[in-house]
C-alpha cells in the first residue's frame, strides 16, 4: 500500500514538472515570437537620446570673466546670476566728446542769455523813448491840427470873400456895361481874382488832406502807435530789437532742446559706461549648465560666448529608426519613451521626421550634423508638458511609436526589449 501511494505521488510530481516545463517553454516561445514579430509591425528603437536647445550667453563688453561657483551639469533657473565681466579701463572717449559738446552748448546759451539781457535793456530804453516820442507826437500833432484848422478857416473865409467879390464884378459888368466892349470892372482884374480863388481853393484842399493825416496820426498816437509817415527812429529801432529778440529766443529754444537730448544721451552713455565697467550676466532659461566658454579669470571680447545652458523647456528625444519604419511614422504619432537607467516612462508626440538632410511632410529646417546612414532616418519626439519627471540631457532611451495613445503593446514591447 505504501508503495502504491509513493508511485502515485511521483506521477503527480512528474506531471507538475512537465506542465511547468511546458508553460516555461510556451512563455519563452511567446517572448521570442513577440520580440521578433512585434518590432516588425511597430516602430521601435533603442538608439534614442534626450536632447535640448543650447542657449549661449555672450558678453556685451570686453573684460575679465569671473564665474560664480558653477560646475558642468548644475541646474540653473531663469535669472540666476552666472558671473561678472569687469573692465576698469572701459573706453570713455565718446562720453568725453558728448561732454565737450554739452559744454559748448552751455557756453552758447550763456552768451545768448547775456545778449538777451542786453536786448531787453535796450528794449526798455527804446520803449521809454518811444513813449516820450508818442507824447511829443501827440502834443505836436494836436498843435499842428489846431494850426491847420485855423488856417483852413481863414482860407475858407478868403475863398468865400473872393467868390462874393467875383459875383459882384460879374453882376456889375452885366448891369452897367453899355456895350460888350466896355466893362465896369476890367477882365484883367476879374482874372486875377479868379486865379487867387483857384490858389486859395487848392490850398484849402491840400490843408484838408493834411488835416486828415494829422488827425489819423493823433488817433494813432493816442492809442500808442505811429503812422507809417511819422514813425520816429526810436520806433524803428524798437521793431528791429523785437525781431532780434524773437530770433534769439528761437535759437535759444533750439539749443535748449539740443541740450536736453544731449543730456539724455550723456546719462545713457554714463549708464552704459558703468555697465561696461562691470557687467553681470544671468541665465535666460531654465536648464542645466552645459559648457563654459572660458576659464575663470580669462579676458573676453565683446560678443564672446561665455556659458551654454541646455534649455530644459525645449527637451526632445532624438530617435534613429531603420528605414523599414519610414511608412509607419508620421508627424503627430504618439511616442512611448522608456528612459534607460530609470523606471520612468514618458509620453510624447512626433514633431519631425527627418530623412537624411530633409524633412518628411514638413518645411522645418533640416538637421545639418550627425546625419543618419542611408538606411536610417531621424525622428524628433516632443515630450508632453504635463509630465512631472524631467529627464536628463544625454540620457539614452528606448522609444516605440504608435498611432494611438492608449495601447498596451508599447509597454509590453518595452518590457520585453529590456
Amino acid at each position: 500500500m505504501y508503495q502504491l501511494n509513493a508511485l502515485r505521488d511521483k506521477n503527480i510530481i512528474d506531471k507538475v514538472f512537465r506542465a511547468a516545463r511546458a508553460t516555461t517553454g510556451a512563455f519563452i516561445l511567446i517572448v521570442i515570437v513577440t520580440s521578433i514579430l512585434i518590432p516588425q509591425v511597430l516602430a521601435v528603437t533603442g538608439n534614442s537620446v534626450v536632447n535640448a536647445k543650447l542657449e549661449w550667453i555672450r558678453t556685451p563688453i570686453n573684460g575679465t570673466v569671473t564665474y560664480t561657483n558653477l560646475k558642468l551639469g548644475d541646474s540653473v533657473r531663469k535669472g540666476d546670476i552666472l558671473g561678472n565681466i569687469t573692465n576698469e579701463r572701459a573706453d570713455d572717449n565718446f562720453l568725453n566728446s558728448l561732454l565737450f559738446e554739452k559744454s559748448s552748448i552751455e557756453s552758447g546759451l550763456f552768451t545768448l542769455n547775456n545778449k538777451h539781457q542786453q536786448l531787453q535793456q535796450k528794449k526798455q530804453t527804446l520803449t521809454l523813448s518811444v513813449a516820450d516820442a508818442l507824447i511829443q507826437l501827440k502834443d505836436q500833432t494836436n498843435i499842428r491840427i489846431n494850426s491847420i484848422e485855423t488856417e483852413l478857416a481863414l482860407a475858407k473865409s478868403k475863398s468865400a470873400d473872393l467868390q462874393s467879390l467875383l459875383l459882384r464884378y460879374e453882376t456889375a459888368n452885366k448891369e452897367f456895361s453899355a456895350s460888350d466892349s466896355y466893362s465896369v470892372v476890367s477882365r484883367e482884374i476879374i482874372d486875377q481874382q479868379k486865379s487867387l480863388l483857384t490858389e486859395t481853393e487848392a490850398y484849402i484842399s491840400n490843408q484838408t488832406d493834411a488835416l486828415k493825416i494829422m488827425k489819423a496820426d493823433f488817433e494813432s498816437a493816442v492809442s500808442g502807435k505811429f503812422s507809417s509817415k511819422n514813425t520816429p527812429l526810436e520806433q524803428q529801432q524798437l521793431s528791429a530789437v523785437n525781431q532780434d529778440i524773437n530770433a534769439l529766443l528761437a535759437e535759444k529754444d533750439a539749443l535748449e532742446f539740443k541740450l536736453g537730448r544731449l543730456s539724455a544721451d550723456i546719462a545713457e552713455r554714463q549708464k552704459r559706461l558703468k555697465l561696461n565697467t562691470r557687467h553681470q550676466f544671468a541665465s535666460r532659461v531654465n536648464g542645466a549648465l552645459w559648457d563654459l566658454g572660458y576659464a575663470n579669470g580669462s579676458y573676453v571680447n565683446n560678443g564672446d560666448a561665455l556659458v551654454a545652458i541646455a534649455d530644459s523647456d525645449t527637451l526632445t528625444v532624438e530617435c534613429i529608426f531603420h528605414q523599414r519604419y519610414l511608412d509607419n511614422i508620421k508627424v503627430g504619432d504618439f511616442a512611448n519613451v522608456n528612459l534607460m537607467g530609470s523606471d520612468q516612462k514618458l509620453i510624447g508626440r512626433v514633431s519631425k521626421v527627418m530623412i537624411r538632410d530633409s524633412l518628411k511632410g514638413s518645411s522645418l529646417k533640416a538637421f545639418s550634423s550627425s546625419s543618419p546612414e542611408t538606411n536610417e532616418f531621424k525622428v524628433i519626439v516632443t515630450l508632453d508638458d504635463q509630465q512631472t519627471y524631467t529627464p536628463k540631457i544625454g540620457q539614452r532611451a528606448k522609444v516605440v511609436i504608435t498611432a494611438k495613445k492608449s495601447s498596451p503593446v508599447p509597454s509590453i514591447l518595452l518590457f520585453l526589449s529590456r
